[in-house]
């Protein structure tokens, strides 16, 4: 796999690397000697954990290990009941060629991109959970792919060259950052002059300071970011926070963040997708939340942003 990491950048230096001479199947060191351990195919680049990660880390790394005796029935499950809805929402004006490097950040177990690795040059996928990465790899090489490359790093600092990326997708990734701007810049930067990004976050409206409040969901408003944030870190001790730390945004908050990094073209709608709400027991309750979800403003659970370098 190692003829897959011709896209890596040292996080440090953004030198090039050159895997390590001496025991070349555990590490690469950069021309400026900075070196970064593998786990057989994963390039590891988090050595340690950003405060604001924290949290997200513990939360998702737990979730995936229960995930792992259950890998295979996930994406059976994802295939059926998620994947139409992205693909047909993040290739509705092109489609997948072969000349495509397709980066998804918060990758989780690569369910997605699998899918569509047969159609594209290279998949990138990204996350700060080594525990999603080592199912990836499973998932992955169970499906004899191998146009494929793993990191264990942080969004916030992508380990990946300047201008490298032909399409990013992110299915509830950037809300787990405090510092969501940052975050953006890096997906500006490592994508080439017309380049996509497609990313979901949480819609804060009514529903968010309602029934997310189930899972935590911090309103990305000021003063009232900081009561939620407050109360649900400090006095509940994350109890709720099912996903680690989670903004909700306004349309208009997500898409000034975009156009602050530099993207020329911005877009935030309504992401489709499933909607069970299977923890409300009351079958007409539930019917009413569905359609609310899906059909009023105030109830959309996600929004998507669609930004062009």
């Amino acid at each position: 796999m190692e003829q897959n990491a011709f896209l890596l950048a040292c996080p440090l230096c953004q030198g090039s690397f050159t895997i390590g001479k001496n025991n070349p199947s555990k590490y690469i060191e950069c021309a400026n000697k900075h070196r970064f351990f593998k786990n057989g195919n994963i390039y590891s680049f988090l050595d340690s954990k950003e405060n604001d990660l924290d949290l997200s880390i513990k939360k998702w790394g737990e979730y995936y290990l229960n995930l792992g005796n259950k890998i295979d029935q996930g994406l059976k499950n994802y295939i059926i009941e998620d994947y139409p809805f992205v693909y047909k929402q993040l290739f509705r004006d092109c489609v997948p060629n072969k000349n495509l490097v397709f980066l998804e950040i918060g990758c989780g177990p690569m369910f997605f991109a699998s899918q569509i690795a047969s159609y594209v040059g290279l998949v990138v996928g990204i996350d700060s959970s080594i525990q999603a990465l080592v199912l990836a790899e499973r998932v992955l090489r169970s499906r004899n792919i191998s146009n494929y490359l793993l990191i264990h790093g942080d969004i916030k600092c992508i380990p990946l060259k300047d201008s490298c990326v032909d399409m990013l997708y992110g299915g509830g990734v950037l809300e787990h950052f405090k510092d969501t701007s940052k975050a953006v810049l890096e997906i500006h930067r490592v994508l080439r002059v017309g380049g996509r990004s497609f990313n979901t976050v949480p819609c804060l409206n009514f529903g968010a300071i309602t029934y997310r409040q189930l899972w935590g969901n911090i309103p990305n408003i000021p003063i009232i970011r900081q009561i939620f944030e407050f109360f649900h870190i400090k006095v509940l001790r994350a109890r709720h926070m099912r996903f680690g730390y989670e903004l909700s945004f306004t349309p208009h908050k997500i898409k000034t963040i975009h156009r602050d990094v530099g993207f020329t073209k911005v877009a935030v709608d309504h992401f489709e997708t499933r909607l069970v709400f299977e923890y409300i027991r009351n079958e007409l309750i539930r019917k009413l939340l569905v359609w609310l979800a899906t059909n009023s403003p105030f109830f959309w659970p996600m929004i998507k942003v669609e930004a062009t370098k």
